[in-house]
């Protein structure tokens, strides 16, 4: 049985930028072994750095957990006088490949025996691969530590691999079996990549979303009247925005208008962006007219005073509507269907216990096997809870100014507003900042963040619209602090369905 890799595939540059690792992959993908094996995994914890790396890590159930380091240069020895390390053109470092090894292990171990006490137990082996040099020089490490290419030549990697595995034995207690792999697996994941390297496939599937849309939005501009329909993540307010910016761009007057309290994104250039409130006070008159009201019907006398500031009427002048209700001028009518937003599983999550009705027939972007993250905190705990969710964030990569935590209360009455009030580092949401940010699920809808945490939740009477449209927030990875009665809201009417 082959072992099961994450990811499947290598970047396409790799072979160029990490020879050695494109090398260890391949045989490894041969491997006669029903292995689970994490590669490029991204460690918090790291006892040096704020984060780390392993090349590789193997799960073999019945043996332990291994960490290779891989080292593609041709050439590595070991200064005899100052036991200093040479690899290749690199310049000569005390900290050598089996410390680097050591130092990720405990950080793999670490994060694991966080989650499970047991996992901690199991054995722990390093491995240092050299598969192109002939080691030159002698170390303070066991035989089973390293191998060279004279080495890998002679043996097969499963078998160096399971030598290891047999040394670490050693005072280690218990074994994981298929089911401790799955788990660990599953803890691990998340973690899998580089953040830079996750980071830029997000924008570019985000990026394939928005070209579709500007197909759409092509195709849909000469309809002067258009009523947008589509549940979250369809894309409703990018059209919006966009034919706001074409309409400026065509010379007309544009003026966008949301719910009172939305925060918004940067407004395209050369138009007007207005809450609800402000653009009834207001008397100023525009040639195009862009209403991003979500799943806010604007009350028909809304509807003729915005109507009156526009250059030819509901009926003759040039307008694009996203959301529901009859409205006048008889408009052409477009239904976005597929969510192009959120990851598979964060989808699911909002489809599931949101109760979307109708659901997404498609999702767009391809399955990152990231799991929504949870915690159920004890009454008076849940602080505690935020504040270890944020920690863990952090260590899968995701940077302070990435992370919105999302509250179906008032932003003022939120979780995250008592936890900014005891210390932890948190402010309202800003654009450009460099903070975790927190806003109400309502005023954030407009928005999207790599990393999304829900909280007061269930909140107000519409519960489950609150939960689907924060979760479609995430572009990323999605938290959930689950408030007490969260189970009976959203959970028991599913089982019961």
């Amino acid at each position: 049985m082959r072992p099961t890799l994450y990811p499947p595939t290598l970047p396409p540059d790799t072979e160029q930028r990490l020879a050695g690792e494109a090398h260890i992959f391949r045989r490894l993908a041969t491997c006669d072994r029903p292995w689970t094996v994490l590669h490029s995994l991204g460690l918090p914890n790291h006892p040096l750095f704020e984060r780390g790396e392993a090349d590789f890590v193997v799960l073999a159930p019945t043996l332990g957990v291994a960490v290779l380091e891989i080292k593609g240069h041709g050439q590595a020895w070991i200064d005899p006088d100052t036991r200093l390390w040479h690899l290749g053109y690199d310049p000569p470092r005390a900290r050598g490949p089996v410390q680097q090894a050591h130092e990720a292990m405990y950080s793999v171990r670490e994060r694991l025996r966080r989650h499970d006490q047991r996992w901690g137990s199991f054995p722990y082996a390093t491995l240092v691969l050299l598969p192109f040099a002939e080691l030159d020089g002698e170390g303070e490490w066991k035989p089973w530590e390293l191998a060279d290419r004279l080495r890998l030549k002679a043996c097969a990697l499963q078998d160096l691999i399971e030598g290891a595995l047999r040394g670490a034995r050693e005072g280690a207690g218990g074994r994981p079996d298929v089911n401790d792999v799955r788990a660990m697996a599953d803890v691990l994941r998340p973690a899998l990549g580089r953040a830079p390297d996750l980071a830029h496939r997000r924008a570019a599937e985000l990026a394939r979303g928005e070209a579709e849309l500007k197909v759409i939005l092509d195709a849909a501009w000469d309809n002067p009247r258009l009523q947008v329909h589509g549940q979250p993540g369809a894309g409703r307010g990018w059209l919006v925005r966009h034919a706001a910016s074409r309409a400026a761009e065509e010379g007309r007057r544009a003026l966008i208008v949301t719910p009172p309290g939305a925060l918004l994104p940067q407004a395209p250039e050369g138009v007007t962006v207005q809450s609800l409130d402000q653009a009834l006070e207001d008397d100023g008159a525009f040639d195009w007219l862009g209403m991003d009201l979500g799943e806010s019907a604007a009350p028909p006398e809304a509807l003729d005073t915005l109507f009156s500031r526009l250059t030819g009427g509901p009926s003759g002048g040039r307008w694009l509507c996203a959301a529901p209700g009859d409205l006048p001028g008889a408009p052409a009518t477009l239904t976005l269907r597929t969510n192009r937003r959120t990851l598979p599983r964060p989808a699911a999550f909002a489809h599931t216990l949101g109760r979307l009705t109708p659901p997404w027939p498609a999702v767009q972007r391809p399955d990152d096997l990231a799991e929504v993250s949870s915690r159920w905190p004890a009454p008076g705990d849940d602080i505690g809870a935020l504040a270890e969710l944020l920690n863990d964030l952090r260590a899968l990569g995701f940077a302070p100014g990435e992370i919105a935590v999302l509250s179906g209360a008032p932003a003022p009455q939120s979780l995250a507003a008592r936890a900014a009030a005891a210390g932890l580092p948190l402010a309202p949401w800003a654009p450009q900042s460099t903070t975790v940010g927190f806003a109400s699920i309502l005023d954030y809808a407009r928005l999207e963040a790599p990393a999304v945490v829900l909280t007061d939740l269930p909140h107000g009477p519409e519960p489950q619209a609150h939960l689907r449209l924060g979760a479609t927030r995430s572009v990323g990875h999605l938290a959930v602090i689950a408030g007490p009665t969260f189970l009976t809201t959203y959970l028991t009417p599913v089982e019961t369905r």
